[in-house]
């Protein structure tokens, strides 16, 4: 727990909140040049003591629930950024995804400035549940060898990274080498790690309920369920129309709080050299 951070969020929180406003008294005990919510005003809205607030404030819960920082977060209207801040404050982890999050990521031009500074690296930005939101021209070139004489070709918009590992047949048998082996495994344990993550997202809900459903991809899903959830970072072998054969490492990162749905994907593709 970080008591320091905590207790400035949560003061400076409290002092942009006009009490009159949220339907409550001025509270006469504080001090004229006092501003916005005092500790006893929270309390009250939190249906708790003031006592325990104050505490709360200073660190000294040890371990809040979750239900008890989405309340105080409610309560002092935090966005998401903030509310972010106060899990990582109280609880050293990521606060789970908010109601009605299984939308995507807002795909605004600061993706694409990103993925561009990348270059001549490919690079795909996508949402939590790994479709493609922005990406730069090394990409869709890479795209476009990727879906070539797929049953289902499509632009990088539906790009679904985990689709195409695990489901695509062009992909899984004839251009990820080692699919079973490596591709698959690989796949599969960063399917079942995204889901960890966001239980509640129903695009990654029906996305795990499609491989598990496929007659190749199920079994090893389901295999790799006591593995760690962590992904392999070692290259993987490809063969790629134009390019040839060769092995491709692709590196996830996620963005800094307040970006948090998002994956960004740095992709480098290595030919064999010649035998």
């Amino acid at each position: 727990m970080d008591k320091v951070g905590l207790r400035e969020l949560l003061r400076q929180r409290r002092a942009l909140l006009d009490p009159v406003d949220l339907g409550l008294l001025p509270d006469r005990g504080r001090r004229k040049k006092a501003r916005g919510l005092s500790q006893a005003q929270v309390a009250q809205l939190l249906f708790r003591t003031e006592r325990w607030y104050g505490e709360f404030e200073r660190g000294g819960i040890e371990t809040p629930t979750s239900a008890v920082l989405e309340d105080v977060a409610r309560v002092l209207k935090m966005d998401e950024s903030e509310r972010t801040a106060l899990f990582v404050f109280a609880l050293a982890q990521d606060p789970p995804d908010p109601v009605g999050s299984d939308a995507d990521e807002d795909s605004s031009p600061r993706w694409s400035r990103l993925a561009d500074d990348f270059s001549p690296l490919p690079v795909v930005v996508t949402d939590l549940a790994w479709n493609a939101l922005a990406y730069n021209s090394a990409f869709s070139a890479l795209h476009d060898d990727l879906t070539a004489d797929d049953e289902n070709p499509g632009s990088p918009d539906r790009f679904n990274v985990i689709r195409w590992q695990l489901l695509r047949r062009e992909a899984r048998n004839r251009q990820l080498l080692d699919w079973e082996n490596s591709w698959a495994v690989s796949a599969s344990l960063q399917l079942r790690y995204s889901l960890a993550l966001h239980p509640a997202n129903q695009q990654l809900q029906r996305l795990t309920a499609e491989v598990e459903s496929d007659p190749q991809a199920g079994p090893i899903y389901r295999a790799n369920v006591v593995r760690s959830v962590e992904p392999p970072s070692l290259p993987l072998p490809i063969k790629l129309c134009q390019w040839g054969s060769g092995s491709l490492e692709i590196h996830c990162m996620r963005p800094f709080y307040g970006y948090r749905r998002a994956w960004i994907s740095l992709l480098k593709f290595t030919p064999d050299g010649p035998s």
